[in-house]
Protein backbone atom coordinates (compact mmCIF):
# COMPACT_ATOMS: atom_id res chain seq x y z
CA UNK A 1 0.00 0.00 0.00
CA UNK A 2 1.36 3.28 -1.46
CA UNK A 3 0.24 7.39 -0.59
CA UNK A 4 1.89 9.67 -2.25
CA UNK A 5 0.82 13.59 -1.37
CA UNK A 6 4.23 15.13 -1.86
CA UNK A 7 4.70 17.87 -4.19
CA UNK A 8 7.63 18.68 -6.34
CA UNK A 9 7.84 22.18 -7.69
CA UNK A 10 9.86 22.57 -10.88
CA UNK A 11 12.22 25.35 -9.14
CA UNK A 12 12.60 23.50 -5.54
CA UNK A 13 15.29 21.36 -4.47
CA UNK A 14 13.41 17.76 -3.33
CA UNK A 15 9.86 17.22 -2.75
CA UNK A 16 8.67 20.26 -0.72
CA UNK A 17 5.32 19.52 1.22
CA UNK A 18 3.04 16.54 1.90
CA UNK A 19 3.96 12.88 2.54
CA UNK A 20 4.81 9.37 1.11
CA UNK A 21 3.92 6.61 3.27
CA UNK A 22 4.86 2.95 2.46
CA UNK A 23 3.59 -0.37 4.05
CA UNK A 24 4.80 -3.66 2.94
CA UNK A 25 4.19 -6.70 3.54
CA UNK A 26 6.09 -9.93 1.36
CA UNK A 27 5.46 -13.50 2.67
CA UNK A 28 8.36 -15.92 1.17
CA UNK A 29 6.64 -19.03 1.98
CA UNK A 30 4.66 -18.81 -1.04
CA UNK A 31 7.73 -19.66 -3.58
CA UNK A 32 10.44 -22.54 -2.31
CA UNK A 33 13.36 -20.13 -1.52
CA UNK A 34 16.48 -19.77 0.06
CA UNK A 35 14.54 -17.37 2.67
CA UNK A 36 11.74 -18.01 4.77
CA UNK A 37 8.94 -16.37 6.59
CA UNK A 38 7.30 -12.85 6.18
CA UNK A 39 8.30 -9.53 6.06
CA UNK A 40 6.74 -6.23 6.88
CA UNK A 41 8.00 -2.51 6.41
CA UNK A 42 6.99 1.32 7.23
CA UNK A 43 8.55 4.19 5.32
CA UNK A 44 7.09 6.85 6.13
CA UNK A 45 8.48 10.39 4.50
CA UNK A 46 7.43 13.85 5.15
CA UNK A 47 8.42 16.91 3.91
CA UNK A 48 7.93 20.47 5.05
CA UNK A 49 8.18 23.54 2.97
CA UNK A 50 10.13 26.28 4.88
CA UNK A 51 10.35 29.86 3.41
CA UNK A 52 12.87 31.02 1.01
CA UNK A 53 12.48 27.34 -0.81
CA UNK A 54 14.08 25.43 2.10
CA UNK A 55 12.52 21.94 3.26
CA UNK A 56 12.36 19.85 6.31
CA UNK A 57 12.58 16.52 5.34
CA UNK A 58 11.58 13.68 7.71
CA UNK A 59 12.02 10.23 7.48
CA UNK A 60 10.84 6.88 9.89
CA UNK A 61 11.46 3.26 8.81
CA UNK A 62 10.86 0.36 10.70
CA UNK A 63 11.12 -3.51 9.73
CA UNK A 64 10.26 -6.28 11.02
CA UNK A 65 11.06 -10.30 9.72
CA UNK A 66 9.27 -13.35 11.09
CA UNK A 67 11.74 -16.87 10.56
CA UNK A 68 14.43 -16.40 8.41
CA UNK A 69 14.17 -14.04 6.28
CA UNK A 70 16.59 -11.71 3.98
CA UNK A 71 18.52 -9.61 6.25
CA UNK A 72 17.99 -5.84 6.28
CA UNK A 73 21.09 -4.20 5.99
CA UNK A 74 22.32 -0.26 6.97
CA UNK A 75 24.80 1.66 5.75
CA UNK A 76 26.27 3.76 2.95
CA UNK A 77 25.62 7.45 2.07
CA UNK A 78 23.15 7.31 -0.97
CA UNK A 79 20.32 10.02 -0.41
CA UNK A 80 17.16 10.13 -1.75
CA UNK A 81 16.74 11.39 -5.14
CA UNK A 82 16.29 15.11 -5.72
CA UNK A 83 13.74 14.61 -8.26
CA UNK A 84 11.13 12.45 -8.11
CA UNK A 85 10.69 9.27 -10.09
CA UNK A 86 9.26 9.37 -14.03
CA UNK A 87 7.12 6.57 -13.03
CA UNK A 88 6.03 5.39 -9.83
CA UNK A 89 5.19 1.85 -11.54
CA UNK A 90 9.09 1.71 -11.21
CA UNK A 91 9.70 2.24 -8.07
CA UNK A 92 10.77 -1.12 -6.26
CA UNK A 93 8.02 -1.80 -4.48
CA UNK A 94 9.01 -5.64 -3.17
CA UNK A 95 12.61 -6.98 -1.74
CA UNK A 96 14.19 -3.67 -0.60
CA UNK A 97 16.75 -4.56 2.60
CA UNK A 98 19.27 -1.60 1.90
CA UNK A 99 18.65 1.29 3.61
CA UNK A 100 21.46 4.16 3.71
CA UNK A 101 23.06 5.63 6.98
CA UNK A 102 25.65 7.93 6.16
CA UNK A 103 28.48 7.73 8.28
CA UNK A 104 28.91 4.14 8.37
CA UNK A 105 30.01 1.92 5.55
CA UNK A 106 27.83 -0.68 3.37
CA UNK A 107 28.51 -4.34 4.46
CA UNK A 108 29.32 -4.44 8.44
CA UNK A 109 27.77 -7.28 9.99
CA UNK A 110 26.75 -5.34 12.70
CA UNK A 111 24.22 -3.17 10.43
CA UNK A 112 22.61 -6.43 9.66
CA UNK A 113 19.64 -8.59 10.94
CA UNK A 114 16.21 -9.34 10.91
CA UNK A 115 14.91 -5.91 12.16
CA UNK A 116 15.73 -2.78 11.32
CA UNK A 117 14.46 1.08 12.12
CA UNK A 118 16.13 4.10 11.02
CA UNK A 119 15.28 7.96 11.38
CA UNK A 120 16.62 10.73 9.47
CA UNK A 121 16.13 14.61 9.12
CA UNK A 122 17.50 16.94 6.55
CA UNK A 123 17.39 20.42 5.97
CA UNK A 124 17.75 21.02 2.13
CA UNK A 125 18.41 24.30 0.90
CA UNK A 126 19.35 26.22 -2.49
CA UNK A 127 22.51 28.02 -2.50
CA UNK A 128 22.52 28.89 -5.83
CA UNK A 129 20.32 28.77 -9.41
CA UNK A 130 22.85 29.01 -12.32
CA UNK A 131 20.56 28.19 -15.05
CA UNK A 132 22.93 28.48 -17.97
CA UNK A 133 23.77 25.59 -20.85
CA UNK A 134 25.77 25.45 -23.98
CA UNK A 135 23.65 23.30 -27.04
CA UNK A 136 27.15 21.86 -28.33
CA UNK A 137 28.11 20.33 -26.42
CA UNK A 138 24.91 19.45 -24.51
CA UNK A 139 26.02 20.75 -20.96
CA UNK A 140 24.39 22.79 -18.50
CA UNK A 141 23.93 23.58 -14.63
CA UNK A 142 20.57 24.15 -12.86
CA UNK A 143 20.88 24.56 -9.49
CA UNK A 144 23.69 24.13 -6.55
CA UNK A 145 21.93 23.12 -3.16
CA UNK A 146 22.62 21.50 -0.16
CA UNK A 147 21.92 20.04 2.84
CA UNK A 148 21.93 19.44 6.56
CA UNK A 149 21.05 15.86 8.27
CA UNK A 150 21.23 13.55 10.94
CA UNK A 151 20.54 10.22 11.32
CA UNK A 152 20.11 7.11 13.15
CA UNK A 153 19.51 3.38 12.66
CA UNK A 154 19.73 -0.33 13.81
CA UNK A 155 19.37 -3.40 12.57
CA UNK A 156 19.58 -6.32 14.96
CA UNK A 157 18.58 -10.56 14.61
CA UNK A 158 15.95 -11.32 17.52
CA UNK A 159 12.69 -9.96 19.35
CA UNK A 160 12.63 -6.68 21.09
CA UNK A 161 14.36 -3.70 21.12
CA UNK A 162 17.95 -3.01 19.48
CA UNK A 163 21.00 -4.49 21.72
CA UNK A 164 22.47 -1.04 22.10
CA UNK A 165 21.09 2.52 21.67
CA UNK A 166 20.92 3.72 17.64
CA UNK A 167 23.89 4.45 16.10
CA UNK A 168 24.20 8.25 14.63
CA UNK A 169 25.53 9.56 11.68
Amino acid sequence: VTYNSAQHYPLAVSASDGRRVKLTYEDNSVLHSDYSGSVTLLDWREYLHLPGQHVLALRALGGRGSEHPRSFRLGGAASEPAAPPLNLATEALFNQRRFSLRGYPQGLIDLRGDRVELFSAEWRFPIHRFERGFMSPPVGVHQLHGNVFVNAGEAWYGVGAPKESLRRG
